[in-house]
């Protein structure tokens, strides 16, 4: 039954599969290498054959020249040949020198060419190699003749004598010997056959054998992979035998350390998840964890107490969605083995823990928090969020638990009492309130209006009533400033909304420069501002946010921008919003400060050496954020700053329509 198993295991089969395949192949490559080198040995060894065969006829002809032999010994010993060479032969000896030769055309008696054509074609191709044979060199080429064009070995011998009155070595005739390729190829043919068949047998032969070793190869590794088998089912107690010899042995070997070391390593991990369990467990948060198929896995006592426990469920739940159910979430816990399980009614008893799950569960479905987790498993991202709790606020921060492949597998969450860091965030609140009250002193651009005014310089009447209006228009942006300040708390909840409308910015790049051109001139700084054209598309947003905006920044850039430095307001119109930067030649921002830039009371110049709250940017920030725009800086340190936010632009469609509202008092 055993030995059935393994032979119908895949690794068997492929393990056999595989030797067979090297059977074949070595059977198949043994005949290609065979038959790759039979056809060049054979056609060496028929040419070396036939080179001594015409230099044998090439001693005959000298002999009967010299009447050593006798005229029918000669003609027996060359008529004889080409049956006993199976070729074709061809002799061409001169009488004397400058006669015409005399060519014997020996054949054999079974003729496979054409009698006529074959030998003026073997004569002619014999001539082209005439030259050679002058020379002495015996000769060997292929050539085709014949009807059919066969393919045809030529093998030549000079017949060469020394006798007079022919000079030494003297060429006076030559002994051609071919065949076709075909009878060549033939020849050998009926060996290949036999090789081929010796081949197939022996891998028939082979199979058997080869697989008995193979059953026997395999048997030990069947049985570690029984144990491997039996491992990744929590079974730590088998082992696989060790009696085999080299690498297999080895492995039973690691397999059974293997077992014993996962044996103690899950008995340590076990341990160290009930140290750990009781470590969350006496934590003042609130820590709660479900798997991927939102099945609750643990929680513990800070969870419960933070939401109030049973008392919260008593009271009416304006959180949780009415298609919600508290279903959704099982309570579970960890088996032995580790994976969570429900635990059955008549464990309940047993089990302290399903109470707190349980409850659990009902507190997320109460809270509203199920979707939450829901989004943090769907997209990776994570999610913060507050509950309110009569007067108790609990911050709560939900994380996707991943593998090592990134792959999500649940989340937790952790709840923290954050009652106390709001009273102190109100606190800041209101300090700023305070705050606001200290500043309605008139700002720098008001003192360089006003100052010439007092002193006389200001002689125009014109002139003077432009600096009125302007004195005016910046008392009642202060007034509307501080009144900002206020309400910054309502700002920062939403509780104020930012009205929108349609304004020129042409105009109030216009009247910034105005204001900030004599304060600039008087600290030195070089104040560069866009000539922006009449026909400029108008801006949608808040006139004076956005003005507050503008001057927080350059106030800023004036902070820090030392005398003989440049504070550059720039306005982009490309694309479909505007991009205007306010960029200064000062100290820049460090690196570590650039994350806190825009947080309340913060401030980058650690010394205080500048005067200001550290509300500017804040404010700024909260502005963009309520008219749904975005605010960037860069900035490298003794370098310089560029802040760069963005306002909405007149759409093409009104704006060549001429429906288009400009804000109150922007007009001139």
């Amino acid at each position: 039954m055993k030995s059935t198993k393994m032979r119908n295991s895949v690794f068997f089969r492929r393990v056999l599969l595989l030797i067979v395949i090297a059977i074949l192949v070595g059977a198949a490559l043994t005949n290609i290498i065979y038959r790759a080198s039979a056809e060049r040995i054979m056609i060496e060894s028929i040419r070396t054959g036939f080179e001594a065969k015409a230099e044998q006829l090439a001693y005959y002809t000298i002999d009967r020249r010299m009447d050593l032999i006798s005229e029918i010994r000669y003609r027996t010993l060359i008529e004889t040949a080409p049956d006993l060479m199976d070729a074709y032969i061809i002799i061409t000896v001169s009488p004397y020198h400058g006669a015409a030769p005399t060519i014997l055309n020996l054949r054999p008696s079974t003729d496979m060419l054409d009698k006529e054509l074959s030998f003026e074609e073997a004569a002619r191709e014999i001539s082209k190699e005439q030259s050679s044979i002058d020379a002495g060199r015996a000769v060997t080429f292929q050539a085709h003749i014949g009807e059919e064009k066969v393919s045809t070995l030529f093998v030549g011998y000079p017949i060469v004598v020394s006798y007079p009155p022919y000079s030494e070595h003297t060429v006076i005739g030559s002994v051609f010997i071919y065949k076709a390729m075909t009878e060549i190829r033939d020849s050998y043919r009926s060996l290949d056959i036999a090789v081929l068949l010796s081949s197939l047998i022996t891998v028939v032969l082979m199979f058997f054998p080869v697989m008995f070793v193979v059953l026997r190869l395999i048997r030990p590794v069947y049985q570690v992979r029984n144990v491997a088998a039996g491992l990744s089912q929590g079974d730590f107690s088998l082992r696989a035998d060790t009696r085999s010899r080299g690498e297999i042995g080895e492995l039973a070997e690691s397999v059974n350390r293997l077992a014993s070391e996962l044996d103690s390593t899950i008995n340590a991990l076990m341990l160290e998840r009930s140290r750990l369990r009781q470590v969350l467990d006496g934590l003042s948060e609130g820590i709660i964890a479900i798997d991927d198929n939102f099945n609750l896995t643990h929680v513990n006592a800070g969870f419960i107490d933070l939401l109030g426990g049973e008392a919260a469920l008593e009271t009416p739940s304006p959180f949780a969605p009415a298609d919600d159910s508290a279903d959704d979430i099982l309570p579970t816990v960890q088996s032995a083995s580790g994976d969570p399980s429900t635990i059955l009614l008549d464990e309940v008893d047993s089990h302290d823990r399903f109470y707190d799950l349980s409850l659990a569960a009902d507190l997320l479905h109460h809270f509203g928090l199920l979707p939450h987790f829901r989004t943090v498993i769907e997209t990776g991202e994570e999610v913060n969020g507050q509950i309110h709790r009569n007067d108790i606020i609990l911050s709560y921060h939900i994380t996707p638990l991943t593998t090592a492949g990134e792959r999500i597998v649940g989340a937790v969450a952790l709840f923290r009492d954050v009652t106390a860091e709001e009273q102190l965030e109100r606190t800041r609140r209101d300090y700023v309130a305070n705050v606001s009250h200290e500043l309605r002193t008139p700002l720098t651009s008001v003192r360089g209006l006003v100052e010439p005014l007092v002193d006389g310089m200001v002689h125009s009447e014109d002139d003077r009533q432009r600096y009125y209006k302007i004195i005016l228009q910046e008392t009642m942006r202060l007034s509307r400033l501080i009144t900002d300040m206020l309400d910054l708390s309502r700002l920062q909840t939403g509780q104020i909304s930012v009205e929108k409308t349609y304004f020129s910015l042409r105009k109030m790049v216009g009247d910034i420069r105005e204001k900030y051109t004599i304060p600039m001139r008087e600290a030195g700084i070089e104040f560069i501002t866009p000539d922006l054209p009449d026909d400029l598309p108008p801006a949608y947003g808040n006139l004076d946010r956005c003005e507050q905006l503008i001057i927080i920044l350059v106030d800023n850039a004036v902070k820090f921008t030392p005398a003989g430095g440049s504070i550059s307001l720039i306005v982009d119109p490309e694309g479909e919003r505007y991009h205007i930067t306010v960029r200064d030649t000062g100290a820049g921002i460090d690196p570590e400060d650039l994350p806190h830039i825009f947080e309340r009371f913060y401030k980058a110049d650690k010394s205080r050496t500048h005067s200001g709250t550290g509300l500017g940017l804040s404010i700024a920030h909260e502005i963009i954020r309520l008219s749904g725009e975005k605010i960037t800086v860069t900035s490298k340190l003794n370098q310089g700053s560029s802040f760069t936010f963005t306002i909405a632009k007149e759409p093409a469609a009104k704006r060549s329509a001429g429906k288009h509202s400009i804000q109150a008092g922007n007009a001139e």
